[in-house]
């Protein structure tokens, strides 16, 4: 019953520990898209009318998974002027590379809120 107890206290601290590495944005509209050529291998970053706390704009990296999809979501939601919530990794090894003095955090999730 007491390894039952300490794991899941365990299991919980994990948990929102995890929860705490990653911040949720206001809804807010697309306010610029940008994409490099050679930095990163293709980097995609953009930003928000209204900026989260920490993330003050997101990345993504040409070579995640699902990139491809978030980057069609990203230019469609900027191009309707659609809301949208973008969920971002706020710690230092997810810091865009190439943000000085601006917290980029990397794609977790984005959702288009119409």
């Amino acid at each position: 019953m007491r390894s039952i107890l300490v794991l899941v206290l365990l299991l919980g601290f994990v948990s929102s520990a995890y929860a705490s590495s990653i911040e949720v944005s206001n809804t807010s509209k697309i306010a610029i898209v940008q994409a490099y050529a050679d930095f990163g291998g293709g980097d995609f970053i953009f930003t928000l009318d209204s900026s989260a706390l920490v993330c003050k704009g997101y990345w993504l990296p040409q070579d995640a998974p699902g990139s491809v999809n978030l980057i069609a979501m990203v230019l469609a939601a900027h191009k309707a002027k659609s809301n949208v919530k973008v969920w971002g990794h706020t710690t230092e090894q997810s810091r865009w590379p190439g943000s000085t003095g601006t917290h980029y955090c990397k794609v977790y999730s984005l959702k288009d809120a119409g």
